[in-house]
């Protein structure tokens, strides 16, 4: 959404400025409205990752690696990857907020869970892992079909 002024509690913002933070989770910039997350968060991946990607960091590492829902180890998510990141290259990950266009056919409200397949592009999923040995996470709740609200809870496993 492109704003070209705003008025907030008596505060305007114009044109002439060029930005103005309204506390955490909200920047406006030279007129443009937009959410900035205030879980941002620099890690190293180990393989390549997209936007939308749960994370867990490894032992031996202590990267960002693609989380999974098979075993206990993998399913330690930390975060989201905000955005494509290339194998041991340094990405934008966010832990809480908000993460747009991640999904595909979620129900608003539902639960999202860690996927079994751990694949890029493939660890969110909204149905639940359930059999012996996998691990049940939430990684948030669906905003919309393909919007996340980040809640990261610890992993039972099953």
């Amino acid at each position: 959404m492109t704003v070209t002024a705003v008025r907030i509690k008596g505060m305007d913002l114009n044109g002439d400025q060029k930005a103005l933070k309204l506390g955490t989770n909200l920047a406006i910039t030279a007129g443009v409205l937009d959410t900035v997350a205030d879980s941002n968060q620099q890690w190293k991946a180990t393989q390549a990752v997209a936007k939308g990607d749960a994370v867990y960091f490894n032992a031996t590492a202590d990267e960002a690696d693609i989380g999974a829902a098979g075993a206990l180890a993998t399913a330690k998510v930390r975060g989201l990857a905000l955005e494509t990141i290339l194998a041991a290259a340094t990405g934008a990950f966010i832990s809480s907020g908000r993460i747009d266009g991640v999904g595909s056919g979620w129900t608003a409200g539902a639960p999202v869970y860690l996927s079994l397949t751990g694949t890029t592009r493939n660890t969110l999923t909204d149905t639940p892992p359930a059999g012996t040995d996998e691990v049940l996470q939430i990684i948030g709740y669906a905003i919309n079909a393909t919007d996340l609200q980040i809640d990261i809870q610890d992993p039972i496993e099953l």
